[in-house]
């Protein structure tokens, strides 16, 4: 026992004692022990040696880790070894109790915070229930534990003021804020810093606090932003929606200033956000003095409601009749109030990967996949594969190995077939540790392969046809507390190079029989002045307005007495703004679209407008037209529009050639995309695209999406934010598909010596006879792609997500299709300025050029094997 002899009117003790070879506690290894104190009361006098102790009067336990924190060197040490923080705000919601969070609720964002690599989380803006703290000890999360302090009423604009600090009168109201978080949550390892609370300025009140705390529990650093995020009162320099050259800058100016960076809140996620992650990561992961930050934030705070229709729905300001409101800025979660995730947590996760992967000499910049390179960008194979090239490994864990890790790797070609696969054993890379493997040892001879795949018989399926990839996934060995065997915790997907003269082409390639069908020309027929009717072979048939504000466009197109487009594509410059486009007010990129008229652009009817019709020496058919598009159509001088011109070739077997120019004005601000619009079929439903995906992703949000053969459905493919805006897009497709069936998955193509089998991941259907449309996308270009139920106008209109379906309800049923040559980034540094990165930014004064082929697909065509030929 360990014996204090101290009068029993001290109300303090300090006991020590010494745990050999103690297991230390992180968020990779949450090891605990039970502290278990008993006080015993002694059974006679004399030296401390001889007293005997009767049975204890009073019994005390608790679970403890043993950590140590320190600042130093621009640093946050977690046992004497540097951590980025890997952290998200998090608000106590339940959509059905408010404020009110069980215990499983609880739990439940905890296992969804490790399952998406997070390791930190801030009690924003307040002390949580004990339990919470239980848990991030149990499963390993670092807390910041935040002083239920803020003042916004005292507010100097959008800024905090010292205001009620500086009060002598509130002096202890502030200090008990802080001693009493101190006080009930000390024991919990799990808890490496405290924040003094949250824009409330930056006064004596908060010094107060500093010292209190810095005196009771010196084993912890301090956080504190407001009044400045590098005051005395803060350990850690940590500013809220700094951008990263600021944050570098904050990290680099006083080499005197011993404090990290850590953003306490950045990259707000209100609506489909979070553009431009991947900067922020580069940083926290190259710049060591800038330790990662705290997403805003966890979850949308909509609250369960039914609407006049009787539907369900989330509901937020201004719902309730509530005057003031601050509308929808409570909704701004990376997860909806049921905690399924937004499409921005995948990027999270794939940044936050614990392992990642390079490749040497395989580019003349930077490997990375944040885009498909062009040829001046990449090595030939030839020369790469002689150059003996090292995969580069690097595990970012900071206190275990890879030895509870699986990863394998695969070359997938753009067929979509899986080319060659196998397992690289990394168990040995100890943590936070980079090694360089020879690919020879390990993986496949490319040039070898390349010419392999070629000659099979199912090389018109499975070769690749302009680009393949190496794809490595990172799965867990063994069930965990917090997940299952084989949940994936990183991928990383590189574009290889290609042989100097191309792919070979398929030995064996058969014509798909859509295209094996030709008439001697294409028949037109004029139906009045305003149609023009056109048949081609095999049943494919389309008409054309010749007047009106759609001139020139697709009236619909259809095959085998079935209609696959019921209009267009049409130009189409604008999208349905989202939270982000709102933010700035007068100076949001929404309020300037609205001034320019880009939402009400019409042709100008009254500049005559005419289509020409030439005939092709093949048979085919040029229709073309050129058109002015101005706010609603209006002709008057100085008013900025978009010149465009339409031409389409039309094949005598049907293929329609589609070429869209257009220039705008320079007076134009930025505008939100460039493309084609078109509604489709109520039946096709069923999509398939080769491009990123398989969740959605942006110019500016797509580091974690990789390229492969998808399949969905427009209904899943509409991502449901609670205030409905832009949504569903998918990055950098080759060829999309819409079929009429619904998706059965098969397994996809393998090869295997010089069979072809189905493997374990699966992209492909089954398919109907019925027609479905291909969009092909030319060689070396790619496009943006969404695929929904709902209309843009609608998008635009419903402020939730129940108003979309009632007005789906009452429209045609047409599955709308965008195709974009542009689409503007959706932005995310905050939501209350105008914050795209440039690089992501439409501007205007330059000509744009957008290509692609439609195509009826009939019979059982493959889609991949129909974009091949029409390549």
């Amino acid at each position: 026992p360990l014996v204090y002899d101290q009068p029993q009117f001290n109300r303090k003790a300090l006991l020590s004692l010494s745990v050999p070879a103690a297991r230390l506690w992180s968020a990779e290894v949450p090891y605990l022990y039970t502290l278990v104190v008993r006080t015993m009361t002694p059974t006679a006098t004399g030296n401390t040696s001889s007293r005997r102790f009767v049975p204890a009067s009073d019994v005390e336990a608790c679970r403890i880790g043993i950590r140590s924190v320190s600042i130093s060197e621009k640093k946050l040490w977690v046992n004497g070894v540097p951590v980025i923080i890997q952290g998200v705000n998090r608000h106590d919601h339940c959509p059905k109790n408010g404020k009110a969070v069980s215990e499983e609720s609880m739990l439940q964002d905890v296992l969804l915070m490790k399952k998406y690599n997070f390791n930190a989380v801030r009690t924003s803006h307040y002390p949580n229930h004990p339990r919470f703290y239980d848990l991030c000890d149990e499963y390993g999360l670092y807390v910041c534990d935040e002083a239920n302090l803020e003042t916004h009423g005292f507010h100097a604009g959008m800024h905090p003021t010292p205001f009620l600090a500086n009060i002598p009168q509130w002096r202890q109201a502030y200090i008990s804020r802080m001693a009493r978080m101190i006080q009930r949550d000390r024991n919990h390892a799990s808890i490496i810093m405290w924040s003094l609370g949250n824009e409330a300025g930056c006064g004596s009140g908060q010094r107060a606090m500093a010292e209190w705390a810095r005196e009771t529990d010196p084993t912890r650093p301090l956080h504190y932003e407001s009044g400045g995020s590098r005051s005395s009162c803060t350990d850690i320099i940590c500013p809220m929606y700094a951008r990263v050259y600021t944050c570098e800058k904050m990290a680099n100016e006083d080499p005197n200033d011993h404090r990290p960076v850590i953003l306490c809140e950045y990259s707000h996620a209100m609506g489909n956000s979070n553009g431009s992650l991947d900067k922020y990561w580069r940083c926290f992961r190259e710049n060591s003095a800038v330790q990662g930050g705290f997403i805003w934030d966890w979850v949308d705070q909509g609250l369960e409601a039914t609407a006049p229709s009787g539907k369900t729905f989330w509901a937020y300001g201004g719902d309730f009749g509530d005057k003031p409101n601050d509308a929808q800025f409570c909704i701004n979660g990376i997860v909806f109030p049921d905690r399924t995730p937004h499409p921005a947590m995948e990027e999270l996760k794939f940044l936050m990967r614990p392992v990642t992967f390079q490749v040497t000499n395989l580019l003349k910049e930077e490997a990375n996949c944040t885009r498909v390179k062009t040829d001046s960008e990449l090595v030939n194979l030839e020369t790469w594969m002689s150059s003996n090239p090292r995969i580069v490994v690097r595990n970012w864990l900071n206190f275990t190995s890879l030895d509870h890790l699986k990863t394998t790797w695969v070359i997938l070609a753009d067929s979509g077939a899986r080319l060659e696969e196998g397992v690289l054993d990394l168990s040995s890379i100890p943590q936070d540790a980079e090694v360089e493997l020879p690919w020879k040892a390990f993986l496949p001879d490319l040039v070898f392969l390349a010419k392999k795949v070629s000659t099979l018989r199912t090389a018109a399926q499975t070769s690749p046809l302009h680009n393949w990839f190496l794809e490595f996934r990172t799965t867990v060995k063994e069930t965990t507390r917090w997940c299952d065997a084989g949940h994936e915790v990183a991928h990383t997907q590189i574009t290889l190079p290609v042989p100097v003269n191309g792919f070979p082409s398929p030995s064996m390639l058969s014509i798909p029989k859509s295209l094996s069908v030709h008439s001697d020309m294409v028949r037109v027929f004029t139906l009045g002045d305003d149609l023009l009717q056109v048949q081609c072979a095999d049943g494919v048939h389309m008409a054309f307005h010749l007047s009106g504000p759609k001139i020139g466009t697709i009236v619909n197109m259809g095959s085998r007495g079935k209609l696959i487009l019921e209009g267009g594509p049409s130009p189409c410059f604008w999208r349905a703004p989202t939270d982000n486009d709102r933010g700035g007010e007068a100076i949001s990129y929404c309020a300037r679209w609205r001034n320019a008229g880009i939402n009400q652009l019409q042709t100008v009817q009254d500049s005559f407008p005419t289509v020409t019709q030439t005939a092709g020496p093949d048979g085919s058919l040029r229709i073309a037209v050129t058109l002015t598009m101005t706010p609603c159509g209006s002709n008057r001088k100085g008013v900025a529009g978009i010149s465009v011109t339409l031409t389409h070739d039309i094949q005598t077997n049907g293929i329609v050639d589609l070429n869209m120019v257009a220039t705008a004005s320079k007076s134009l601000p930025p505008i939100p995309r460039v493309g084609l619009r078109m509604r489709c079929s109520s039946e096709l439903q069923a999509v398939d695209w080769f491009g990123r995906g398989p969740h959605e992703c942006y110019s500016d949000r797509k580091a974690s999406a990789t390229f492969g053969h998808h399949s969905s459905n427009a209904v899943d493919m509409h991502v449901p934010y609670i205030v409905p805006g832009e949504n569903g897009g998918r990055a950098d497709v080759s060829w999309l598909a819409l079929r009429r069936r619904e998706v059965i998955p098969e397994q996809p193509l393998t090869i295997k010596g010089n069979k072809l089998r189905a493997s374990a991941r699966t992209d492909r259907g089954t398919v109907a006879p019925a027609p479905g449309l291909l969009v092909s996308i030319p060689a070396g270009k790619v496009a943006q792609v969404s695929v929904q139920q709902h209309s843009l106008e609608d998008l635009e209109s419903s402020s939730h997500e129940y108003q979309l379906e009632e007005s789906r309800s009452r429209g045609d049923g047409t599955v709308h299709v965008h195709v974009d040559h542009l689409h503007m980034g959706v932005g995310g540094d905050d939501s209350w300025t105008p914050n795209v990165h440039p690089e992501y930014l439409i501007p205007t004064g330059s000509k744009w050029q957008l290509s692609l082929k439609l195509a009826a697909l009939v019979h059982d065509d493959d889609a991949f094997e129909m974009h091949r030929h029409l390549q």
